[in-house]
């Protein structure tokens, strides 16, 4: 009889819970140092974590170069009956492009209640590309609130990062598509018949503001078999590359290996 009533109030109870609090509920969050001790079962998908928040200075490792871009945290767990953080500590890193005024709110929680901490809930993870497995204390946060809720949700979070994977590698896609198009509207072949041409050019043009250049043509012939058309493709792209910029052209025959190469001897 007990049990029978125990499982009706669990099926009423059931009935009574908002979908998005059950699916909160059954979204628990993983103690930090659980995290830290298994990173796979974060890397490229993430949890919810409750932790106490702390604005911080240190960047390394894979943040070593991400000062501009991000703010870091260093984070620890809560002791819920009271007192100071405890346990492991680890370092979050939240993108200042979306996370100023969560920085803000820690700084005036901080502020407000005299603490050198701040309660927050956040959804972190570990990026493959900020992985090193020498420091694996180092977790890339997608979202934050300040207080230990049940959200925000991590399966939103995925789902936003498999998205934005998705909307990149198309990206990607589309600007090979653009390149190989580039090339065979202008083949390498093609642009270093441009190339000599507008070297013969420049050099022509020296000699009738005064200069004495002597014969181009060896020197032209000579600097095209060491031009980097896929580069001077990338940044030339005028009129099916019919003309070369005048800036750039000048740039790649001064350049130190062509001129050590092809110039003459006299003007080496």
């Amino acid at each position: 009889m007990l049990l029978m009533d125990l499982q009706t109030v669990l099926t009423a109870c059931d009935h009574d819970v908002p979908s998005g609090a059950r699916r909160a509920l059954a979204e628990l969050p993983t103690p930090l140092q659980v995290l830290l001790a298994d990173p796979d079962s974060a890397t490229e998908r993430f949890v919810l974590v409750h932790v106490a928040v702390s604005p911080s200075g240190y960047f390394n490792w894979g943040y070593g170069n991400a000062r501009r871009t991000h703010f870091a945290f260093e984070l620890r767990s809560i002791l819920h009956a009271g007192g100071q953080p405890e346990g492991p500590r680890a370092y979050g890193y939240a993108e200042k492009a979306w996370a100023r005024p969560f920085f803000q709110q820690v700084t005036d929680d901080m502020q407000r209640n005299g603490t050198s901490w701040a309660p927050a809930t956040l959804v972190v993870g570990f990026l493959s590309k900020r992985m090193n497995m020498e420091s694996v204390e180092q977790l890339e946060i997608l979202a934050a609130e300040l207080g230990l809720s049940p959200v925000p949700d991590p399966a939103l979070v995925n789902q936003r990062l498999q998205t934005e994977r998705l909307a990149a590698e198309q990206k990607r896609q589309a600007a090979q598509v653009a390149a190989a198009s580039e090339s065979a509207m202008c083949t390498s072949e093609k642009l270093r018949r441009t190339f000599i041409s507008s070297c013969q050019g420049l050099y022509a043009l020296g000699n009738m503001m005064g200069g004495d250049h002597g014969d181009s043509r060896p020197f032209c012939r000579c600097a095209s078999e060491h031009v980097d058309y896929r580069k001077l493709r990338k940044v030339v792209m005028y009129g099916g590359c019919d003309i070369i910029n005048s800036q750039v052209l000048v740039a790649t025959i001064n350049d130190d290996v062509i001129q050590n190469r092809c110039a003459p001897p006299a003007r080496r």
